[in-house]
């Protein structure tokens, strides 16, 4: 059975995130209700005007990408199902957002989607400024570590100015810190242990790599039993802007 794909703007279903919608072999974009970046942040919907609606999940939906076959993945590389609601088959904007090479983000300040490179006037030369974490917020990270419990947790002290903290969440292995231009990943495992990379010292005279796994460069070093990889997704930030700021983390 065929679902129709349209534009449509829709409520919010369980809290999924902001979705790309496909129509025939087109790409076109809806700006749809917004869920979180990581699991454990829902409460962005607090007031917000959302409707239940019943829809559901269709895995009966197969996907074709310049003729090949081709599957939306969540950012643990799982597959994700397409919903199927009053007629119309909605997909997560985030799972094919990659595969188009249009970069999404969510703003929970303004509640609105950022489609492609975020304008805020963060550049590469920007200056690093230093960044203070409320009590709260430190309360909610520390809430998301002892999911885990194998590893001490990190945090910045300089972020690059403009740009803006926005939450953390855990996985299965690791705990992330969400930035506008930037996540910071902590875990008790090396993600570039398969890497070759480029060997660096920080100003901290701690060691680091620089690997480049996909895309983008990710810094990768150690502190204490913890290993930290910091990125700038939307590849605003410099290396040496990540550098100065990997040389700024001090346990929570």
């Amino acid at each position: 059975m065929k679902s129709k794909l349209n534009t449509t703007a829709t409520q919010n279903v369980h809290n999924e995130r902001s979705r790309h919608i496909l129509k025939g072999h087109k790409l076109l974009v809806g700006v749809l209700s917004i869920g979180m970046l990581l699991a454990g942040s829902v409460g962005v919907y607090a007031g917000t005007n959302l409707q239940e609606i019943k829809a559901y999940l269709n895995g009966d939906i197969t996907f074709k990408l310049n003729g090949a076959d081709w599957y939306p993945l969540d950012e643990n590389g799982q597959k994700v199902q397409p919903i199927t609601y009053n007629g119309s088959t909605y997909v997560p904007l985030r799972a094919v957002s990659s595969a188009f090479n249009a970069p999404i983000d969510y703003d929970a300040d303004t509640n609105s989607v950022i489609l492609g490179k975020r304008v805020d006037g963060v550049t590469e030369a920007s200056p690093l400024t230093g960044i203070t974490f409320t009590d709260s917020q430190k309360s909610l990270i520390d809430q998301e570590f002892q999911k885990l419990s194998v590893f001490k947790a990190y945090i910045p002290t300089k972020i690059v100015a403009g740009d803006k903290y926005k939450l953390t969440g855990s996985s299965e292995d690791s705990v992330r810190h969400v930035f506008n231009h930037m996540i910071i990943m902590e875990s008790s495992r090396d993600y570039s242990s398969s890497y070759e990379g480029t060997d660096v010292k920080l100003s901290t005279n701690v060691s680091a790599k620089w690997i480049k796994p996909s895309d983008m460069d990710m810094l990768v070093y150690k502190l204490g039993d913890t290993y930290i990889s910091i990125f700038s997704e939307d590849q605003s930030l410099s290396k040496e802007q990540l550098q100065g700021i990997a040389a700024s983390m001090v346990e929570l």
